[in-house]
């Protein structure tokens, strides 16, 4: 579509979902025609401290426009808005603001924070919606747009920069280490177990859990699963009694009509009825709303524990210490700092995830 920078625009109504907050990923296929200064390509207003925008900034090149966070909100890459045309990337993390042209990056810079929602104002394409009017049209011309309400990994920013580049023969400006400069992306539709490996199991404990796909499947075959468990094939769900401990390498091979793809999952079958021992361990020192991924925690162990002695140990070392997660079944891991039956003991325990309402339990 071309847009003559007079009165053409586009106009998304109902475009709250635009309104990205702290993560998002755009990506444009724009050649500009003499676009004035300060005049956007893609808008969600982006001006007075409200919304984003894609625009030329007063040095000829191409700014994505933030507001509400810690960088400068018109800072621009290198490559020109006017003259050829150009596959433009964007992306904005939690703490990260990126800019691409044609595959290059022009700028990734720490920018933390959310970007003011502009609620009064729609999504417009060559144009500006502010204060109820539609203003700053462009004169550019533009081929497609896909917006992400996440922060795409930079392996998936690469594939969908090469799948545009390819689309519209744009690959010539791509850098010569680009992954997808020579070929073409190829991406994956069909389905995908979501499931973690190694997984645990509790011996003789009865489970009924449905595992879940990133795409919609018409079966999931299973084979060599530990004894006392099953698996249906059309419903995805895990079921039984595993009444055998042991580690076992299960397949699965699931299909739609894009084809089948094969995963292999590790189960460990374990049983820690043995640990006689054990006390609940909550963090009420994060109250925050955020969910931490992968997180560290210090835990010291000592007498002030009420019920904790180092004589229930059976390893004069500590060794029979486990950490598991609040339900009981999967185990974290742990290092040990200080261990000593004299005093105080502390250790390094990596959580999953940690929020306000985590808890783990610590057996022996």
């Amino acid at each position: 579509l071309k847009f003559d920078g007079n009165g053409q625009y586009l106009r998304v109504e109902d475009s709250d979902a635009f309104d990205i907050g702290e993560e998002g990923t755009i990506f444009i296929v724009a050649q500009g025609h003499n676009t004035g200064n300060w005049r956007p390509v893609l808008s969600k207003r982006g001006v007075n401290e409200m919304g984003w925008q894609f625009r030329r900034v007063n040095n000829d090149f191409a700014a994505f426009t933030v507001t509400g966070t810690s960088d400068w909100n018109n800072r621009s890459g290198g490559t020109p808005l006017n003259g050829e045309p150009h596959v433009w990337a964007m992306r904005k993390s939690e703490v990260r603001k990126a800019q691409w042209a044609d595959g290059n990056l022009e700028f990734q810079v720490l920018d933390t924070g959310s970007i003011t929602p502009a609620p009064d104002d729609d999504l417009v394409i060559a144009a500006r919606s502010q204060n109820g009017s539609i203003v700053s049209h462009s004169n550019v011309e533009i081929a497609e747009i896909i917006i992400y309400d996440v922060a795409l990994s930079d392996e998936d920013v690469d594939r969908i920069q090469g799948y545009l580049a390819h689309k519209w023969a744009l690959t010539d400006a791509m850098p010569g280490a680009h992954p997808y400069k020579s070929k073409r992306p190829i991406f994956e539709n069909r389905p995908e177990l979501l499931i973690e490996s190694p997984y645990s199991l509790l011996f003789e404990q009865s489970l009924a859990v449905t595992l879940p796909t990133n795409r919609p499947f018409d079966q999931i075959l299973a084979y060599n699963l530990p004894p006392g468990v099953t698996f249906d094939p059309t419903t995805a769900i895990l079921s039984g009694n595993p009444n055998a401990m042991g580690t076992y390498y299960s397949r699965f091979e699931a299909s739609n009509s894009a084809g089948s793809l094969e995963q292999n999952v590790v189960f460990d079958v374990k049983d820690y009825r043995p640990w006689i021992y054990g006390v609940e361990v909550d963090f009420p020192g994060y109250a925050e709303n955020k969910i931490i991924e992968n997180f560290p925690v210090y835990i010291e162990l000592d007498t002030s524990i009420s019920g904790f002695s180092y004589e229930q140990f059976s390893s004069a070392f500590g060794h029979d210490l486990r950490f598991l997660s609040s339900d009981g079944v999967r185990e974290l891991p742990y290092e040990t700092i200080t261990w000593n039956p004299q005093g105080k003991s502390s250790f390094w325990v990596l959580l999953e995830k940690l929020d306000k309402n985590t808890s783990i339990r610590a057996i022996w």
